[in-house]
């Protein structure tokens, strides 16, 4: 069996550094879990141009970092137990989400997706931001029972942003193999097409 460790060495050639070697093995393994990948040039950014109603980047950092982020192309369409089922897959946990009823008063789209992962027990806290004289809110999240699965951040517009750390050449053994950020971004990514929601009549 090929490991992380062989792909990267056979990825590498002079003069590139450790996250352009990840990101090129997170590109090919997606591309063999049937997703189109788009490696703009000298970019570290990835774009996987397939997922049905979903826009997605992967962006691979010099310091060691991956992000993972994701929205629906239709903001309306933003399914939240979709997106809680996606970030238990990421952050390593076995349940699958189930839509849950609503308490009173808990209606925004955060609250619910917190609600239903709070219930798989991940660590759920509320960010609350201020920019150009507006406020806004994100929930955080986090596995207590897998922490170097990394953390979440889920967004009332349906954005979801995930982000790690990946072992590189030097030998960090606290991060993720780059082939292993690829399975799990293609294992959130097929949690369920993000169909479109019917309409009351």
């Amino acid at each position: 069996m090929m490991t992380s460790m062989t792909m990267l060495a056979e990825h590498e050639s002079p003069g590139m550094d450790a996250a352009q070697v990840a990101a090129l093995v997170i590109a090919d393994e997606l591309t063999g879990y049937d997703f189109e990948v788009r490696y703009p040039g000298e970019s570290l950014c990835l774009k996987v141009t397939n997922a049905p109603g979903i826009l997605c980047d992967i962006l691979v950092r010099a310091d060691g970092l991956v992000e993972w982020e994701c929205r629906p192309c239709d903001i309306s369409q933003a399914d939240p137990a979709w997106t809680a089922g996606a970030v238990l897959s990421l952050l390593g946990a076995d349940a699958q989400a189930q839509s849950a009823a609503t308490p009173a008063g808990q209606s925004s789209f955060t609250s619910m997706v917190g609600q239903m992962l709070a219930d798989h027990g991940m660590d759920v806290s509320v960010k609350v931001y201020q920019r150009f004289f507006e406020v806004y809110t994100e929930i955080h999240v986090t596995n207590p029972g897998h922490p170097g699965r990394g953390f979440a951040r889920v967004a009332n517009d349906g954005l979801v942003l995930w982000q790690c750390q990946f072992t590189g050449q030097s030998g960090n053994v606290t991060g993720l193999d780059p082939a292993e950020i690829a399975r799990m971004v293609a294992q959130a990514l097929t949690k369920g097409v993000m169909e479109p929601q019917q309409q009351p009549g």
